[in-house]
């Protein structure tokens, strides 16, 4: 998420990011609505290609479009509006004045501090840490272990489903969290809201994954799940509004990179957590607890901060009507 949540910034006013963001890193549940079929069936039908196992063909040739991708993206990406040549000049500088009277605006709010050291250690840097953290958990959690879920409650049920077909299963909450996400960053847009729009979605996730652990069916299973999916992909989004909105320049990105290390890190204890309490216990339902528990301090840390952080009105209205964006605007 660095990467992209940062460069949006460079390109697009506040009040359209929440959509834009949620168009952008849509790829990531999109990737689990393709990737979990797709690589069920690499397992079963590369297994032994060149000697590897059905795991190790998919890996390696999984790899391969992301490798490609990212050496295009380092070298065809553009650095900002006004080095496009797919924009009038007018409007090029139009949107270029738009950023820089938003950037000033959240720079004048003071809530950066002075040097990166101090801006990455600094309580509302940490605190946006520990939101995407809560955030996180429930996503890497269930990335690593819903396949694994399904295939032994389609053993628990009976239901008798084969390695593709389980495949095919865990991708419906990948394709709810598509369409969720979406509809979720343009209704934030549109009322040009964050703070609810991010507790609102985790609360009802940790609801639902909870829940997913009493379910006595399959689909019951399966529809908590993709409850849960629909949530925490809807939250993302919206989480990534917030770093942009206190801090700019420098000071963002530093705290962009400390605040998605500190949600990589539930790439380590989700897991990890996930698969201990699965065996201490010998179901999973502990560990939902867990991934719920992990998204009410997404929601409780929202609200804290929201209530304790000054913020700089640059997105009560949308973009056009502001004052900001009127003093910004170029004669077209």
């Amino acid at each position: 998420m660095l990467p992209t949540s940062f460069y949006l910034t460079l390109w697009f006013p506040v009040a359209r990011r929440g959509r834009i963001t949620a168009i952008a890193i849509a790829a990531a549940p999109l990737s689990g609505l393709i990737g979990a079929p797709l690589s069920t069936w690499l397992m079963d039908s590369t297994h032994g290609f060149l000697g590897l196992q059905g795991w190790q063909s998919m890996f390696i040739i999984e790899a391969l479009p992301a490798i490609a991708l990212g050496i295009w993206a380092t070298v065809k990406l553009p650095e900002s509006p006004l080095t496009v040549k797919w924009l009038t000049r007018d409007e090029a500088q139009w949107l270029h004045n738009e950023l820089e009277a938003e950037r000033t605006a959240i720079a004048e709010a003071g809530n950066a501090k002075d040097g990166v050291l101090r801006t990455i250690l600094s309580p509302l840097v940490l605190a946006l840490g520990m939101i995407y953290l809560g955030l996180e958990f429930g996503e890497y959690a269930l990335a690593f272990f819903l396949p694994t879920i399904i295939e032994s409650l389609n053993e628990d049920f009976a239901v008798g489903l084969s390695l593709t077909q389980i495949g095919l299963v865990t991708a419906i909450p990948s394709l709810c969290g598509v369409i969720a996400m979406i509809l979720w960053g343009r209704r934030s847009d549109r009322k040009q809201e964050r703070i609810w729009h991010l507790v609102i979605p985790s609360v009802l996730g940790a609801v639902a994954i909870v829940s997913a652990g009493y379910a006595n069916s399959l689909p019951l299973a399966v529809l908590a799940f993709s409850i849960t999916s629909a949530c925490i992909f809807s939250a993302t989004p919206i989480f990534w509004q917030l770093p942009s909105r206190y801090l700019t320049g420098l000071a963002s990105a530093a705290a962009i990179g400390m605040i998605n290390a500190m949600g990589n890190f539930s790439g380590l204890i989700g897991p990890s957590i996930t698969g201990v309490l699965r065996d201490q216990t010998g179901s999973y339902s502990a560990s939902l607890w867990v991934m719920g528990g992990f998204l009410v301090l997404a929601a409780v840390g929202t609200v804290i901060l929201a209530r304790i952080v000054r913020t700089p009105a640059i997105d009560a209205a949308p973009v056009g009507s502001s004052t900001i964006a009127k003093d910004a605007r170029v004669t077209r």
